[in-house]
């Protein structure tokens, strides 16, 4: 009988000989796994799984620890899988609890405060080792580790027949050479061979050069201590299975296999690092030249390009894909990028493991709510679940806003909805001097609130998981939640899709796609089911634990239950961790991430050992007992192995830069080889990272036609630079795409790169993109949801009926956006877009401003009444500051009682900046006292709702009374009209009789001081003219009306005013005009102008259509009327194109970026 290592080997080797002869039979093969599988069932010795023995340590641990220096860390969540990956590999090395506590005896008696320390935590391992293997002897059942302990003794039981049976009737067992065989493993074999079964163990072995040179180092000089350090490295990971089976196993038989027996050649590469340099060099020959391969590239994407692109070369000289290897160490920390790279290039992969199933949509999700149901379900926590696509619940968003509107954190307390109760009664308490539209909207809003409590209540009693109860009620409440939640009904639900290919793939993507999530799900409940029999084995189903606990118990459960791998089974190129391949072997082999920490690796870790008490473990084993567990030599054991493995070519690589971009330093064993080799030549290749590959680095079609691009337009512009120097007098196309897209329709006959240039430089002159045209239907929805009637024909039946001329009523808010960029008008106001609520907890910028607003009108209204204004400062500061003061904090405390303040901390804080804001703002009206200017009015509307009617009136059925009228802006024929309304902060005013003045104070959150701006004005900037415009319609009496911005956080004004940019600039004299007559004249004399100019130049004035800003004039005389109709214009016209006037400034902090068609519409099929 042939025992080999693993079952993928196995598998390998029946492969083989299939491709050899056509047949094969696994009569005579099996892995060692399965080995020992059938001889534990055999004697009897079922042992429990993982999930069992974690349950018996986490229910004895605390206890057992109780004094001990590990009291506190046995409570942990964790420490029951940490304890038994140190105790399994004590086990392997034959220790166990009588050990550790005669070793912890000794250390004690000893001086100094290490070895203290030591015997305390061996103690105290001893103990709870003690306590774990007594709650297993009293169920009567066995863990894997102690199971195989035990099976060495179990088959001197067996009979003769039975055992020659269980060998499929072998007398003779051919054990696979490994670098790693522990000491129960040994046992086994020790027992076997007395029962009269010839056991033959492979052992790799040096060749006798290096042998001998090992044995020798002690006599060596100083100078050669490198070599011998580098040689005893490969040395000792031998050596240490060779010790193993010489000292528990002296009736096996022991066959040598030397290091590069078979093939000398590779084997060679496998011995190189670990030698001197000089002896390494004689090793190299043309022979190894051809067949080695060294890479160094500047990064990690580029090192798995240019591996990706050799594996190509190697497909297309008819190398079969199962021949070709990948192996990396630690594969599991760089998996899914080595996949992606392979799935880039088109690649077919065939791993041997798949993903952790852990890692599955539906079991995060189900995770992340026992998570948030262990720290009181936080408002973050609690979006983390709720937003999920897997959640059937269409208000969930509108629950998450309630709930940060209500200041609710935590469902501790009166909970969530206790809170959001208790603000929709905070909300039915209208505050003082609201429209009464603004408290029926209150009203509403509370009746919302309500029924949002109502609705959600049932299911956060499931969301409400128990703090502790059994591990059987811990998965009845999770599984009770999901389902509450809808997440295996949409699981199992496929979407509707179309008929189209693009459909159909997506259709193909989604059928994968459930077909995982229904996968995951099955294996919750099955970890799940295994959870609970688990503790039932044990004797702990009834104990209660904690949620962190149960927690920790389901996630080690699901940990190792993997999805089935993709790619194709033995079809592709293997995909293996690089202790895998050191077991197997291949005709071309990649070894790739050979750079420090990797290649050789810091080793498993094992826990609440530190190097002290590793080093008296040692001591009192007489051997090394952790050997196993450190990686130096176990790396170097699986890298020669793999190497000497190979039987054509093999390429190692690494890189410079990790995948986050950290600095690595390339391993000792590729630096070895490179000092071999030479870094010239074809063996040695070095490669920079580039952002787009060279033609040898790429691997995928898109990756050549980028750089196949790329080169033209260097050649044209080498090119043109030539022309230019040569004093040329035709100049070279300034259009790049041109000038190749010419170039390589005459010079590269190469259809897939004229097709790229082609749909490149389509991409880049189609405006298409951008532009967001309705038709005839849909511009008629949208004009209807606007209220939009540009014919303005009468609608008697509306009520109140409206006259004929009017085209639109609204806000100048809106013709803002839609001058700054139509596409956020046509998202805000047709589509009706909420961008995404904010999540955090204190006021948000609107409240804040509200706040502020409310306080100034309150402050200065007061202060102005009784005198006090304008400010004068001097001796009266104290009085106007105390005052002020005072009516500050009577709004805030009104604000806290009916308004939302967010956590009281919070709350307090803002308190504090209100009214500091309030002094500065103070400090700036004293500055400008000197002007004279008397505030006059306060929180001024124009064609909005009257705060000061009550709700009763209009649920008499009184009609709504309007506060002032709307301002009306004709057209340039003046029949139609438009209506703008809008809320003055604030009108001082100075001087009476013909020299009366007005002054519109309009309140910013941020600096104004550069905010007020010549280009901008009548452009973007529209806000500051309208409400001059409607001042000086309502008061004839002013002799001029100004208008500029206060800062709410310094109290400075604007540099300019309004008044102060009209007097700099004769453009800006018919800025206010609203007459038709007027304006017509004011055009007409601009273009007389214009004419006696010659007619040269751009035309002023602004056009009948303005697809936002960029069409509204920069230069020349300016109208807000006609540049207002212009915008309309675009309105009408039903052009809501993306065109920001600015993009800096307006696409950065844009909330509608996500539905942007520039933004979000990069990607095109096929492309």
């Amino acid at each position: 009988m042939r025992v080999l290592a693993t079952r993928e080997r196995v598998a390998e080797l029946l492969r083989e000989q299939v491709r050899a002869n056509g047949v094969a039979l696994a009569l005579g093969l099996i892995d060692l796994r399965s080995l020992e599988d059938r001889l534990l069932r055999a004697c009897e010795l079922e042992p429990i799984g993982t999930t069992q023995a974690r349950l018996a340590v986490a229910a004895v641990a605390p206890r057992a620890a109780r004094g001990t220096s590990l009291a506190e860390l046995s409570r942990e969540p964790g420490f029951a899988e940490s304890f038994l990956i140190l105790w399994d590999t004590l086990r392997r090395a034959g220790l166990g609890p009588r050990d550790l506590e005669r070793l912890a005896q000794r250390l004690a008696g000893g001086a100094g405060g290490r070895t203290q320390l030591s015997a305390r935590r061996f103690a105290a391992l001893a103990r709870i080792a003690s306590a774990y293997e007594d709650q297993l002897r009293r169920r009567r059942v066995v863990d894997g580790v102690g199971a195989r302990a035990r099976l060495p003794e179990r088959l001197g039981e067996l009979g003769e027949g039975r055992l020659l049976a269980l060998l499929d009737g072998a007398r003779r067992i051919e054990v696979e050479a490994s670098a790693d065989v522990s000491v129960l493993r040994a046992r086994l074999w020790e027992a076997l061979a007395r029962r009269g079964v010839a056991v033959v163990v492979g052992v790799p072995e040096l060749p006798g050069a290096e042998t001998n040179a090992e044995s020798e180092s002690q006599n060596e000089s100083q100078n050669e201590s490198q070599s011998e350090s580098q040689t005893s490295e490969l040395a000792a990971a031998f050596e240490l299975a060779r010790r193993n089976l010489v000292d528990e196993a002296p009736s096996v038989e022991l066959l040598a296999e030397v290091l590069g027996a078979d093939d000398g050649v590779l084997a060679r590469v496998a011995r190189m690092p670990f030698m001197d340099a000089a002896r390494a060099k004689t090793l190299v020959n043309p022979e190894l030249r051809s067949r080695l391969r060294l890479i160094e590239a500047g990064n990690e994407r580029a090192e798995l390009r240019l591996v990706c692109a050799r594996i190509r070369e190697l497909l297309h000289e008819g190398v079969p894909p199962h021949e070709v290897c990948v192996a990396a160490p630690r594969l599991g920390l760089a998996r899914a990028r080595i996949l992606a790279a392979f799935d880039a290039a088109q690649l077919p992969v065939e791993e041997a493991r798949g993903q952790p199933v852990l890692h599955a949509a539906p079991l995060r999700l189900a995770l992340a709510l026992v998570e948030a149901a262990e720290r009181d379900l936080p408002r973050e926590g609690l979006a983390g679940v709720l937003e999920s696509a897997y959640v059937a619940r269409r208000d969930s968003a509108a629950l998450l806003a309630a709930l940060r509107e209500a200041g609710s954190r935590d469902d501790r307390g009166i909970g969530h909805l206790g809170r959001l109760r208790a603000y929709a009664h905070k909300l039915t308490l209208p505050p003082p001097d609201v429209p009464a539209t603004i408290l029926e909207r209150r009203l509403e809003q509370s009746r919302r609130f309500i029924a949002l409590a109502d609705r959600w209540e049932w299911l956060f009693e499931r969301l409400r998981l128990p703090a502790h109860a059994s591990l059987r009620a811990h998965l009845d409440a999770v599984f009770a939640a999901l389902r509450a939640l809808g997440v295996p009904r949409r699981s199992l639900s496929l979407p509707a899709l179309g008929q189209g290919a693009r459909e159909r793939r997506l259709e193909r993507d989604a059928i994968a796609a459930l077909a995982r999530d229904r996968a995951a799900l099955e294996a919750l409940q099955i970890a799940g089911h295994g959870l609970d029999d688990a503790a039932e084995a044990v004797g702990v189903a009834e104990d209660a634990v904690s949620l962190t606990d149960f927690r920790a118990h389901l996630e080690a459960a699901l940990s190792g239950v993997r999805e089935r791998p993709p790619g194709v089974r033995g079809a592709g190129v293997r995909l293996l961790d690089l202790g895998e391949l050191a077991r197997s072997s291949s005709a071309h082999t990649f070894i790739l991430h050979a750079v420090e920490g990797s290649l050789p690796g810091a080793g498993r870790a094992i826990p609440f050992l530190d190097d002290d008490d590793r080093a008296a473990l040692d001591r009192a084993a007489g051997r090394s007992v952790l050997a196993g567990a450190r990686a130096t030599g176990a790396d170097a054991g699986s890298f020669a192995l793999a190497c000497a493995r190979t039987r054509s070519s093999l390429v190692i690589s690494c890189h410079r830069q990790d995948h986050g971009g950290r600095e690595v330093g390339r391993s000792r064993y590729f630096a070895a080889l490179a000092d071999a080799v030479g870094e010239e030549g074809q063996t040695f290749e070095r490669h920079e990272a580039q952002v787009v590959p060279s033609l040898a680095q790429c691997s995928t079609r898109g990756q050549v036609l980028t750089k196949l691009v790329a080169r033209e337009v260097a050649k044209l512009g080498s090119a043109r630079t030539r022309e230019a120097d040569a004093g040329a007098a035709e100049r070279a196309p300034l259009d790049p795409l041109s000038a190749v897209l010419g170039a390589t329709r005459g010079s590269i006959e190469l259809p897939q790169l004229r097709r790229a240039v082609d749909w490149t430089r389509a991409r880049s002159e189609d405006p298409g993109r951008a532009r967001v045209a309705l038709g005839a239907g849909a511009l008629a929805q949208a004009h209807d949801r606007l209220d939009f009637d540009w014919e303005g024909r009468a609608r008697e039946r509306e009520t109140p009926p409206r006259a004929p001329g009017r085209v639109w009523s609204g806000s100048v808010t809106a013709l803002e956006d839609y001058a700054a960029c139509p596409f956020r008008f046509f998202a805000a106001r047709v589509l009706r877009l909420r961008p995404r609520p904010s999540s955090r907890d204190e006021l948000d910028a609107s409240e804040q401003g509200d706040i502020r607003h409310w306080v100034l009108a309150e402050v200065m209204e007061v202060l102005r009444r009784e005198g006090l204004t304008p400010l004068r400062g001097g001796g009266q500061a104290g009085r106007e500051s105390r005052r002020a003061r005072e009516l500050c904090d009577g709004v805030l405390d009104t604000w806290e009682e009916r308004r939302r303040t967010g956590p009281g901390p919070f709350w307090l804080l803002h308190r504090d900046l209100v009214h500091r804001d309030l002094g500065r703002l103070l400090e700036g009206e004293r500055r400008v006292a000197v002007e004279g200017w008397e505030p006059g009015e306060f929180e001024v509307g124009f064609g909005l709702p009257d705060p000061t009617q009550s709700p009763e009136e209009l649920a008499a059925g009184a009609p709504v009374r309007m506060e002032g009228v709307p301002l009306a802006i004709p057209d340039r024929s003046g029949t139609r009209r438009l209506e703008l309304v809008g809320r003055v902060d604030r009108v001082d005013y100075r001087g009476d009789g013909r020299d009366a003045e007005g002054l519109i104070i309009d309140y910013k959150s941020g600096r104004v001081g550069e905010r007020l701006r010549y280009d901008k004005l009548g452009r973007t900037q529209l806000q500051l003219a309208v409400y001059a415009t409607w001042l000086a319609s309502v008061r004839m009496d002013l002799s001029y009306t100004d208008a500029a911005y206060v800062s709410l956080r310094d109290g400075e004004r604007s540099r300019a005013s309004l008044l102060d940019l009209s007097l700099s600039s004769m453009e800006l004299d018919g800025l206010l005009e609203l007459d038709p007559t007027a304006r017509a004249e004011l055009r007409a004399r601009d273009l007389s102008g214009l004419e006696a100019g010659g007619g040269e130049g751009q035309g002023r004035g602004a056009p009948e259509l303005a697809v936002g800003a960029l069409d509204l004039p920069e230069t020349g005389p300016r109208n807000l009327a006609d540049n207002l109709w212009a915008l309309l214009g675009g309105v009408a016209a039903g052009r809501f194109d993306v065109r920001p006037h600015d993009p800096g400034l307006s696409c950065r902090y844009c909330p509608y970026g996500p539905v942007c068609r520039v933004e979000r519409g990069d990607e095109e099929a096929g492309g």
